[in-house]
């Protein structure tokens, strides 16, 4: 049997085992295989990276386990870029169950010697669905007085002259839901505060007619995570995903070509050409 008969003819247990590699690899070690880099991620880059020294972002949280595969990488990535800028941080979360992965993302970055208190501040859950977004944009203090240690807010150097949305330059808002227009009507319609907008890949075509106007950036899914992975050089949980595509359907669309060269040179020979 010649080498072109066995390509045809070859061990399914060999292409199994090719792709328990094909999957294992990028997931022990991401590659970090190039992706395309779409507008809508790059701006939101560009805009966190030319962020003025001192300005305040408001960082909203409402994901929870359910979602996370989808968009936490873009979490983890754009929280670390923030944190690697000079720039004043506040945290809180939409929902309850968002907050142990805001806890998961904090512990999971390099905060570049970012001082709790100083430049960044977790403030925790915060309850009343879209009236806490109008209150928060009214005052702070009117929705809490406290951070999520119980700490008083006048007792945290940063928050001292943070109070309303007019304090704040840009909110980055990750979700899972469908809750976006909410934060359009409470941020960005009144006060033409810029949005960044980081949410699994269904909802994308959902909010694009948003971007560029009403969301100056959009990260969707685990794609658009991965590209900002990329951006900052930190392939993480997103790059994984794309990684594994990537090895996993190079491997099938060779075992495919070999099969198909495999099945030509058997059917010369059945014809005794």
């Amino acid at each position: 049997m010649s080498i072109f008969q066995r390509l045809g003819r070859l061990d399914p247990r060999v292409f199994f085992t090719l792709l328990i590699f094909a999957v294992a690899i990028p997931i022990i070690s991401p590659l970090g295989l190039p992706v395309p880099i779409t507008q809508p991620v790059l701006d939101a880059y560009n805009y966190i990276e030319n962020l003025p020294e001192g300005s305040v972002v408001l960082y909203s949280m409402s994901v929870a386990g359910g979602g996370w595969d989808d968009v936490g990488g873009g979490v983890i990535a754009t929280m670390q870029h923030l944190f690697s800028r000079p720039v004043k941080i506040i945290i809180f979360s939409y929902f309850a169950d968002s907050v142990p992965w805001v806890e998961y993302t904090l512990n999971n970055i390099d905060k570049h010697g970012k001082k709790y208190g100083e430049d960044y501040v977790w403030l925790g859950y915060l309850a009343g669905g879209e009236a806490m977004l109008a209150g928060l944009a009214s005052s702070i203090r009117s929705i809490t007085t406290t951070d999520a240690y119980g700490t008083p807010l006048d007792n945290l150097p940063m928050m001292k002259d943070i109070d309303n949305i007019h304090d704040i330059d840009l909110i980055v808002h990750a979700e899972i839901s469908t809750i976006f227009e909410a934060y359009l009507r409470q941020f960005q319609a009144p006060y033409g505060k810029p949005i960044i907008l980081i949410c699994p890949s269904m909802m994308v075509t959902m909010y694009f007619p948003y971007y560029p106007n009403q969301a100056i950036g959009i990260i969707g899914g685990v794609r658009g995570s991965a590209e900002y992975e990329l951006l900052i050089h930190r392939p993480g949980m997103a790059s994984v995903s794309t990684d594994t595509l990537s090895t996993t359907h190079i491997l099938i669309i060779v075992m495919i070509i070999m099969g198909n060269i495999g099945y030509y040179f058997e059917r010369k020979i059945r014809r005794g050409e």
